[in-house]
């Protein structure tokens, strides 16, 4: 069952914002946070998300104080009326690396145009941002595991990689690439089989490969417990490291050009961000350590 959680964050700027009317205004940021297998009730904070799902929480927490710490460094208004079709909306999506597709309900991805200051697409967030008396904000947010290897095995030299938003894969597809290395790693196959590289895709072949790594270079076959232990370690130790990178392209939205709308480079994987973090931090062996 989807589990949709709407809260609203409203701080007071530090040095307050005037509108065009001289009255105070405060930095308002509606949120939709969505998160497939989880409880349903609406949550009215962060600190509402599951524990389970720490790193999640702490990612909402981290973005969405950040675009208010951005918003009030500019002394920025943001309208948060719902009417307006101009309204600001951050939107935060968590994926697993697998889940049913039952649960990928779509999300509205913002549009950008001629009257935005920025306009920015990427396979960790879409945002588009406007200035002016009361400016408007509208992102989707994304918390996506595969993405996140897909990142990884691309840094590490893996080809063929997908060069748009990874998607989760579904439980039996995960099942079928796990078994299939099994056979192989175990040299089962026949030898007129296709070779694995054209069986697995690269970004999971990476997975299955480095959860089954011991220390010297020796493998062991990788268990389905093993692969999900290396998963969330990964994820875990790569948490801040895929944080700092959506904060990265966020900043570059607010930092773009006052007097123009810039829609600025599509990034369509992360060696398009060799601008925006050390990506040599944000490889898994770097994180390792």
């Amino acid at each position: 069952m989807l589990r949709f959680f709407l809260f609203v964050v409203s701080m007071m700027a530090a040095s307050t914002s005037v509108a065009e009317d001289g009255a105070p205004c405060s930095v308002v940021v509606p949120l939709q946070i969505m998160t497939p297998g989880y409880n349903s009730e609406i949550k009215r904070s962060a600190t509402e998300i599951p524990k389970s799902l720490s790193h999640f929480r702490t990612f909402v927490t981290t973005v969405t104080e950040h675009i208010a710490a951005r918003l009030v460094r500019g002394n920025l208004c943001i309208n948060s009326d719902e009417s307006d079709y101009r309204h600001s909306l951050l939107q935060f999506v968590h994926w697993s690396l697998e889940m049913h597709y039952d649960f990928l309900v779509p999300v509205s991805l913002p549009i950008g145009g001629r009257s935005l200051d920025c306009w920015i697409s990427s396979p960790w967030i879409d945002l588009v941002f406007e200035r002016g008396a009361v400016s408007s904000i509208r992102a989707v947010v994304r918390w996506n595991e595969r993405q996140f290897l897909v990142d990884q095995a691309m840094l590490a030299g893996a080809r063929n990689m997908p060069l748009s938003m990874a998607m989760p894969l579904k439980p039996r597809e995960f099942g079928y690439f796990i078994g299939e290395y099994y056979e192989n790693t175990e040299h089962l196959r026949e030898p007129t089989a296709k070779p694995i590289e054209e069986i697995v895709p690269p970004d999971i072949l990476w997975l299955l490969r480095r959860s089954g790594e011991r220390r010297g270079g020796s493998r062991l076959v990788p268990q389905e417990d093993r692969v999900y232990g290396f998963m969330h370690k990964a994820t875990e130790k790569g948490a801040e490291e895929y944080t700092k990178l959506v904060l990265a392209l966020i900043d570059r939205c607010f930092a773009s050009d006052e007097t123009k709308a810039t829609n600025l480079p599509y990034y369509s994987n992360i060696l398009d961000a060799v601008d925006l973090i050390p990506l040599e931090q944000y490889r898994s062996d770097m994180l390792s350590h």
